[in-house]
């Protein structure tokens, strides 16, 4: 066995043990979790994180990043986890307490297996503060719950309207590329999870973790809300064909995933009892950052289903990057026309930004 700090190789001596990782009861769970909403910067929650092993973890990423470029340069839509020279390098890892750390955000429990490989896709675009508070919690948290776990900020990089639901599927589609995960937790950047027994594996799936957020007053959230916190596994995404593509502008993208899921047979599950949220504060919304055509979205959501959504998510090349604590998707993505096949947008109800948590 390696002493503290040192590299880590799989299969040469990581795990101490081949048994399962045990959860602990609900009660220990939240009595060592605290949520933190304070301001924060991204420097601040890797020194809190990684303590003395700081300097050796930036020289490792550093050195996967430079792999993980070249092989980009050579093999753009490589799949990294086959790629023998980048796979070789990823198996060396660091010893941070009872995980080993792997670079781009990736934790594997050391002393024990695993019951989920759990891959986090946060839809991001320039609120850089909310990403430092989430992830400062979201790493505690993770490994409080001995998952195994990659955190992927997924980035629209140009000027265009935020596209929530298109960057979900990318960075849904981006995370395959390093490797199978029994599901994946789609988490808005402004939503802080308040109790540690608020379990992010994959069971229940689908699965609606923010059932009590703050911006309802912590009273659940209406049977049909699926948004904030969201789980699904690669066969939901499959079937459901993920997120469509064309909500441009806030609001929609939600209730049509959650209309797409009870069509191909599922229907979500949420824990009343640990799902709590902080909303961290916002700018409110313009009516010009709103979906103009959500409505008309919504009403024909099933018909696209088969067409819109992972299956012709359209960006360029995207740009990856490791980071310490996540691994960063920004890609740029255009604006389909409005398909004459839709028919009329003739529902000219308009999208409200409601959420009381803001500036």
């Amino acid at each position: 066995m390696s002493s503290e700090g040192s590299w880590q190789e799989k299969g040469k001596g990581t795990k101490i043990t081949d048994e399962s990782c045990k959860l602990g009861f609900r009660k220990e769970l939240n009595s060592r979790f605290q949520a933190y909403t304070e301001e924060i910067n991204l420097g601040n929650v890797e020194e809190s994180i990684f303590g003395k092993k700081r300097t050796s973890v930036v020289l490792y990423v550093a050195r996967m990043r430079a792999i993980l470029d070249h092989v980009m340069n050579r093999l753009p839509s490589s799949r990294f986890i086959n790629h023998d020279g980048y796979r070789r390098e990823n198996e060396r890892g660091i010893r941070i307490g009872n995980y080993t750390y792997y670079a781009g955000g990736h934790w594997v429990p050391l002393d024990c297996e695993p019951k989920w490989k759990v891959a986090i896709v946060i839809p991001f675009r320039n609120r850089h503060n909310h990403l430092s508070i989430l992830i400062r919690n979201l790493v505690p948290l993770l490994k409080l719950q001995m998952l195994e776990f990659r955190i992927f900020v997924s980035e629209q990089d140009n000027t265009l309207i935020f596209n929530r639901g298109m960057m979900k599927n990318i960075g849904y589609l981006e995370a395959l590329r390093f490797g199978r995960w029994d599901c994946v937790v789609f988490h808005d950047i402004d939503q802080i999870p308040m109790r540690g027994a608020n379990y992010y594996g994959c069971d229940g799936m689908p699965r609606h973790f923010c059932a009590r957020p703050e911006e309802m007053e912590f009273k659940p959230a209406y049977a049909l809300l699926f948004g904030g916190v969201v789980g699904v596994t690669e066969e939901q995404m499959t079937k459901s064909n993920g997120y469509s593509n064309f909500y441009w502008g806030w609001g929609g993208e939600d209730d049509d995933l959650l209309k797409r899921l009870y069509s191909s047979g599922y229907k979500p599950t949420r824990d009343l009892r640990e799902g709590f949220y902080r909303t961290l504060n916002h700018t409110k919304k313009t009516q010009n950052e709103m979906c103009d055509e959500a409505f008309c979205l919504l009403d024909s959501c099933t018909k696209r289903m088969s067409w819109d959504g992972i299956n012709n998510a359209a960006y360029t090349a995207s740009r990856l990057k490791l980071s310490l604590l996540f691994t960063q998707i920004s890609v740029d993505i255009r604006r389909e026309k409005w398909n004459s096949w839709f028919g009329p947008c003739t529902n000219t109800e308009k999208l409200v930004d409601t959420d009381e948590s803001v500036t």
